[in-house]
């Protein structure tokens, strides 16, 4: 067995049983369970369950973050830029929905929110944002409009319409979600000769 797939499939099954049962109703025995192994082997990844669930964060907001550094490095305009991650950001969160909305109930009951934040993921992402409103700005396709606060209210709509669907039971896919921001925001933020 190798030690990345045993890794692999801790991931996968913490973030399987966390989606379930939330942080507090979970252990990390039926975690390993889950994966296969004995809680040793599990130990040998991760030194307790809030590591394992700050690994599981983590990994998600990395990706988002490569993402968003190659969308702001391309030469594409600004607007094109915001749809990208506007698109990136709906797509992985979608691929782990149920975890988000997890995470997004128990942020700050657990003590995830300080290594969030020391982690510098979500700081890193939201500059990213804010730098292409910003150009957008500087350029012209975009009215002035404050960059963060701006680039908090793309984000946030985001999350709030994939995990909407628990409250209201409602639905929608990447592309409806990506359509539907679009355009709210461009509306909004956009020339009138654009």
């Amino acid at each position: 067995m190798s030690k990345t797939g045993v890794y692999e499939r801790i991931i996968h099954s913490a973030s399987k049983v966390f989606a379930e049962k939330g942080y507090h109703g979970s252990n990390l025995r039926e975690i390993a369970q889950d994966a296969g192994i004995n809680k040793a082997m599990l130990f040998y990844y991760f030194k307790n369950k809030e590591n394992l669930y700050f690994s599981i964060l983590s990994l998600a907001f990395q990706e988002i973050l490569e993402r968003s550094k190659k969308i702001y490095v391309n030469q594409k305009s600004s607007f094109e830029k915001i749809k990208e991650m506007i698109a990136s950001f709906t797509q992985i969160y979608i691929k782990n929905k149920d975890f988000f909305l997890i995470a997004m109930k128990e942020f700050e009951s657990v003590k995830i929110m300080p290594l969030m934040k020391n982690s510098n993921y979500i700081y890193q992402i939201n500059n990213i944002f804010v730098a292409i409103i910003q150009e957008g700005i500087k350029n012209r396709e975009f009215r002035e409009l404050d960059p963060r606060m701006t680039a908090v209210s793309i984000i946030g709509m985001i999350k709030l319409l994939i995990t909407q669907e628990n409250i209201t039971g409602t639905s929608y896919n990447n592309e409806d979600i990506c359509s539907f921001i679009n355009e709210i925001i461009f509306r909004g933020i956009l020339f009138e000769n654009k």
